[in-house]
């Protein structure tokens, strides 16, 4: 299993244990690439992600992706011109009514491997509303994110997924 874990906020100071909880749910020949990010990555990467899924057909946006990920994962701002935050206010609340930033987000990359990018942030202000740590709201998406990159859908078998792993690594 490889997981490349980047951060990109300050001070996000959760420790979960990422690599295990992966690898416990991806097996150890996924190359997983986690990405700890804030509001406005989370942001950007969702109103992109919408923007190439409208203008491409499915079978390249995996390629897509990977290019403007590898990009970001450099230090590079991977795309073309990052909106401003009216352009993702209009384009959201027109296209899918959801003005907010993302807690997780998935992207199957290839068969053995994704991208995951976990908006810390995000779990942080969910964590204190719903009365948890904010470390067990993160390993929590976590796994609903890897959960995703397994290919499962929201429902009853995923959310018994995810309470049993949560479990194992004792969440």
């Amino acid at each position: 299993m490889t997981v490349e874990i980047t951060c990109k906020v300050r001070g996000h100071g959760l420790r979960v244990p990422y690599e295990k909880i992966a690898s416990g749910l991806l097996g150890k020949n996924y190359s997983l690439s986690l990405v700890l990010c804030g509001d406005a990555l989370a942001r950007r990467i969702k109103y992109e992600y919408r923007e190439v899924t409208h203008r491409l057909a499915p079978r390249y946006n995996s390629e897509v992706l990977r290019s403007q990920s590898a990009l970001l994962r450099q230090g590079f701002a991977g795309f073309s011109s990052p909106p401003s935050s009216r352009q993702v206010a209009r384009y959201t609340a027109k296209e899918k009514k959801k003005d907010y930033p993302a807690n997780v987000l998935s992207f199957s990359l290839s068969k053995s491997g994704g991208e995951i990018f976990l908006n810390v942030r995000k779990a942080e202000r969910e964590a204190r509303a719903a009365g948890i740590s904010a470390r067990e709201r993160a390993a929590h998406l976590l796994v609903h994110g890897c959960l995703h990159l397994r290919g499962f859908k929201h429902g009853e078998k995923m959310e018994r997924l995810e309470k049993i792993t949560l479990k194992k690594f004792g969440f």
